[in-house]
């Protein structure tokens, strides 16, 4: 299921950048990825799987962080040259540092004025919404 996604994502990507102006692509591409944990795979309750306190909280949060590391893989594979995750579930503390690819910058926790979007820039190329399906 990741694989499939990491395609998906890819080739998301990659249409994004193809229709951006020659300009933007010579000042370099910037994106943002806002990175929910409802609909990661295998999140399928948000009550026991995306709550700090629930069962399978740290596996959800272990999945997020891999199915955000294939956005970012895609990302600089499709020719970006900067990466800012934006972790965007609940307190917005979620994704692993540890474990999360080191060439992109993570946006984390409160305060943060645009939210989900935190991390946009007039610069910006793209962005990435990644986990965004609602689980009921």
């Amino acid at each position: 299921m990741l694989a499939v996604k990491a395609r998906l994502i890819l080739a998301g990507i990659f249409l994004v950048f193809h229709s951006l102006a020659a300009n933007a692509q010579q000042a370099g591409l910037k994106v943002l990825i806002s990175a929910d944990m409802e609909g990661v795979a295998d999140v399928t309750n948000w009550k026991i799987d995306s709550q700090p306190a629930s069962r399978d909280y740290v596996q959800m949060r272990r999945l997020m962080t891999n199915e955000v590391n294939a956005a970012v893989t895609a990302a600089f594979d499709a020719g970006a040259t900067e990466v800012t995750v934006a972790d965007s579930h609940g307190d917005f503390a979620n994704l692993d540092p540890e474990a999360l690819d080191p060439r992109c910058n993570l946006v984390r926790g409160w305060p943060r004025p645009l939210g989900m979007m935190q991390g946009l820039t007039t610069d910006t190329a793209a962005i990435v919404c990644a986990s965004r399906i609602p689980v009921r």
